[in-house]
């Protein structure tokens, strides 16, 4: 699962950075991430969701083995929308609002 953490964000960083038309070398790839910092959440994305998602395609497993059930979804979703709904309209009402993470630069504040 470790090697998957590494092996998952180096891909990921090399994808976009392909897409993008950035020289795949390390320094470019960190200067990438440094100059648009949200790309590192796809790497985010891949890490935590990907290999649990593969695991479940490959093995052709049942998704109600891993605890993903309709009758849960809802209980398990329920406290995220209050606050989803107030971020929506505070965004709405104010313009983007932009979190501030103590100050930090790239990759510290991913």
């Amino acid at each position: 699962m470790w090697l998957w953490s590494f092996i998952g964000l180096i891909f990921t960083a090399t994808l976009i950075a392909y897409a993008k038309g950035v020289p795949l070398n390390f320094e470019q790839l960190i200067s990438m991430l440094y100059r648009e910092p949200y790309l590192a959440f796809y790497g985010e994305v891949v890490d935590v969701g990907g290999l649990p998602l593969l695991i479940l395609l490959a093995g052709r497993d049942s998704p109600e083995i891993y605890g993903l059930r309709r009758q849960r979804l809802l209980k398990s979703l329920a406290p995220s929308i209050p606050l989803t709904i107030a971020i929506l309209v505070a965004r709405i009402a104010y313009g983007d609002i932009f979190f501030e993470s103590f100050s930090l630069s790239f990759p510290y504040n991913v």
